[in-house]
């Protein structure tokens, strides 16, 4: 990837692919610490994408340093690929390591659970084998807990360890600190009851390297679950990757420009100006243009639109769409990461790899997070040990076989292993990963986290006319005849005399009589007389197509009827024209630029769910206010300069309004980049569409209220994430300190707590609920219109 300068701050900007980070805690050591280093501007770090975004200085340090910044602190980085990596986002390699990892702590572990089935059996045969000394007061059930316990508490779990050292020595807490204080807390608990036990015969130390067993292996199984879930989020950019083409059919030629030669070739090996050959039914393997033959490629896959597109030598096509008749050869013009599919799936990445600004909240709390857990874990210990200790809980609350020792050590190691900054960090990037898949899987790019929020709030739509609501071409709308001649015949001699004239009002005649008519004539001593109209000869005849003053210049007489006819047709905002054929008038031709079929539709609907619309053009204010009329806009700013339609989106700002703008062209970008969320029609600008937040490929203002109402599901749904997240931990942790202990006993009469392993199962399971819940918006249903 090219480094972006911003010549202004002399900065350079890369993203890194980031491995080994586990929750919300990871992300805020490395921000933490790469961001405090000389030379680093910004540094934004997502979890589930496991990319940094780093703003530096390029006269300071390179991307190696920046690596090494990471390494320093016990995670990857590396220098993120041109192209998108398929199986980096299917998390191939993390689903392989958390499989892998399970797999073996499950077979360690089976031992520990027929262990535990045959204590619960009375008087059974492999009890009274287990329960016997083998040597040194050990028995065989401590010798075999210790002999499968090791391999997974310092194989398997030795991940924990190195990230704990890592995250410790920056003085930095991560999830796997709580894992590793857990997981070590009973394992050397039960090791040290072994080894005090062959010296001391009477100390009665329990032992459970059970606990530290199937807290690894309940945790790796909700890793595992995780990676799978995570996987998933990313299916929206796998398939817009996985439809490009594979090969494609490169042409030789020799001087003449004749087919030599016919070779297929990976599509990485196409070159600009390469000439392909597309069969029918084949996909177009880059983006490129026709240099010969016809054809219809459908290209819903970009734009959403159900029927095929006619193309001709000349017309540009879309790689990855699918050509459906003809036998054509293009030229590529653009190849590789610049082709517009991968230019989507690069915004769809930066999307899925920006921050919403609720992550913050998210972030500021797993700074501090594993921290008061550690001391609550103490204090809850301490705690429970004195009241045992001092009377003031009885002894008959102790579980049999417990000790005051015992009973609180457990609730401590509990309470570690069940809380989990994971649920916090993946409650934001997995939503807005679906919903930004979701939004690129119906044609809607949208550009972050920071748009996706801002969106749902908007409350005021500006629309700009041309090309927005309208199609931004002339065409024409009305035909009258006002002499003796037919429709068919006036429609042929003013497009036979326009098809000399290379203006857009002129050439939007020409198209629709050659629809109608098919082959016209060439005009002859062809004129056009600045500001009135043209002149010529057709078939012999004189032919005149223009204003009031041309017909009254050339002595011809407008009749009341056909002036009533002409003001009728500029009061709709049409520009109509009087067609004379050999000093006769025959006519009237108008012409406009059309609204689209769904802007009515679209409109309407945006009014019925309560957005103030307002409308905002360069033209002027009898054109706007007719088309305003025609789609049910009261609200009209008209007649603006570029500039000026900022100045209008910034006083709607100032009147406490959050303002979406939807425009199409160089003059929409002031007013796009200046209103809180800017939304650009994909047939627009590229300057349009950079400077915009929100991309409609689709060309369709339908699309506007989809993105309006994907943006309220998806944040709806990091909401609800949150409150999860955060009443899972609210009330898990409470439950593993015991807090609950009094309450319980007082209605059932016995002592309730949660095991380590249990909780553990839970801390893993919290944040595959959070990936699931995320995963639920792949359901979602565009809004009926």
């Amino acid at each position: 990837m090219e480094e972006i300068n911003i010549a202004e701050q002399d900065l350079a900007k890369r993203t890194f692919n980031i491995s080994g980070m586990t929750c919300a805690s990871c992300v805020r050591t490395i921000e933490n610490y790469v961001g405090t280093q000389d030379g680093i501007e910004t540094i934004s770090v997502n979890l589930l994408a496991e990319k940094a975004v780093v703003t530096y200085k390029p006269n300071e340090l390179d991307e190696n340093a920046i690596i090494e910044f990471v390494d320093d602190i016990g995670f990857g980085a590396e220098i993120t690929e041109d192209l998108v990596n398929v199986e980096k986002l299917s998390k191939t390699e993390e689903i392989k390591k958390w499989r892998r990892i399970l797999t073996i702590s499950t077979l360690l572990t089976l031992p520990f659970a027929a262990m535990m089935i045959f204590m619960f059996i009375p008087a059974s045969g492999p009890r009274e084998f287990l329960m016997k000394e083998v040597a040194f007061n050990v028995t065989r059930e401590e010798l075999v807990g210790f002999l499968f316990a090791t391999p997974i508490q310092f194989g398997l779990g030795q991940i924990f360890y190195k990230k704990s050292y890592s995250a410790l020595r920056h003085k930095t807490a991560t999830m796997d600190v709580l894992v590793a204080l857990g997981t070590s807390a009973a394992y050397f608990y039960s090791l040290f009851g072994i080894i005090y036990g062959m010296f001391v015969p009477e100390f009665e130390g329990a032992v459970f390297f059970e606990t530290s067993a199937f807290l690894i292996t309940f945790i790796s199984l909700g890793k595992f679950m995780e990676a799978r879930a995570k996987g998933k989020t990313s299916e929206a950019i796998k398939k817009l990757i996985e439809i490009q083409a594979k090969n494609a059919f490169l042409l030789k030629m020799d001087a003449d420009g004749n087919v030599i030669e016919e070779i297929e070739v990976p599509i990485d090996q196409i070159r600009r100006k390469d000439v392909l050959k597309v069969y029918p039914g084949g996909k177009i393997p880059t983006d490129g243009k026709i240099v010969k033959g016809e054809t219809a490629i459908d290209e819903s896959m970009i734009t959403g639109e159900s029927l095929p597109v006619n193309k001709s030598e000349g017309d540009q096509v879309i790689g990855s769409t699918i050509n459906q008749h003809g036998l054509i050869q293009i030229e590529a013009t653009k190849v590789g990461k610049d082709t517009a599919i991968n230019q989507i799936v690069k915004l769809v990445e930066e999307a899925q790899t920006s921050k919403a600004p609720i992550q913050g909240m998210a972030d500021r709390i797993s700074a501090v997070f594993v921290p008061v857990v550690v001391i609550i874990a103490v204090l809850d210990f301490i705690i429970w040990y004195l009241l045992f200790t001092f009377n003031v809980v009885p002894s008959s609350w102790l579980p049999p076989g417990s000790s005051p020792f015992l009973f609180s050590f457990l609730l401590a190691v509990s309470v570690l292993v069940i809380a989990c900054p994971c649920a916090l960090g993946l409650a934001t990037p997995t939503a807005i990963m679906i919903g930004t898949g979701l939004g690129a899987s119906n044609g809607i790019l949208i550009k972050g986290g920071e748009p996706l929020e801002t969106f749902h709030s908007v409350n005021t739509i500006v629309l700009d006319k041309t090309g927005t609501i309208t199609h931004g071409k002339p065409a024409l709308t009305d035909l009258e005849v006002h002499g003796t001649m037919t429709e068919k015949d006036v429609l042929f001699y003013a497009g036979s005399l326009e098809s000399g004239s290379e203006h857009p009002l002129g050439q939007s005649i020409v198209k629709h009589a050659k629809e109608i008519i098919g082959e016209l004539e060439g005009p002859k001593n062809f004129a056009s007389v600045t500001g009135k109209g043209v002149t010529g000869d057709v078939s012999g005849k004189t032919v005149l197509i223009g204003s009031r003053k041309l017909m009254i210049e050339n002595n011809l007489e407008i009749s009341e009827n056909m002036e009533s006819s002409l003001i009728d047709l500029e009061n709709q905002g049409k520009t109509a024209m009087i067609i004379a054929i050999d000093k006769q008038i025959q006519g009237l031709i108008a012409v406009a630029d059309t609204i689209k079929d769904e802007s009515i539709r679209a409109i309407a609907k945006m009014q019925h769910m309560g957005l103030e619309v307002w409308m905002v053009t360069g033209d002027n204010e009898r054109t706007a206010k007719a088309i305003g009329q025609q789609v049910g806009i009261s609200k009209i700013i008209a007649g603006v300069m570029p500039d000026e339609k900022a100045v209008k989106i910034k006083s709607l700002q100032n009147e406490g309004k959050i303002v979406a703008m939807v425009g199409d062209g160089i003059n929409d970008s002031p007013a796009l980049a200046q209103a809180n969320v800017g939304i650009a029609i994909g047939a627009g600008t590229d300057v349009a569409i950079e400077t915009a937040d929100v991309v409609l490929v689709k060309n369709s203002l339908l699309d506007v209220i989809i993105a309006l109402d994907l943006s309220k599901k998806t944040f709806n749904r990091i909401r609800l994430n949150f409150v999860w997240a955060f009443g899972f931990n609210i009330l898990g942790i409470p439950l593993a300190a015991g807090l609950f202990i009094p309450l319980i006993r007082s209605l059932s009469g016995t002592t309730f707590t949660l095991p380590p392993e249990i909780a553990g199962l839970a801390m893993a399971f919290s944040s595959v609920s959070v990936v699931t819940s995320s995963l639920l918006l792949k359901r979602y249903k565009k809004p009926v219109i």
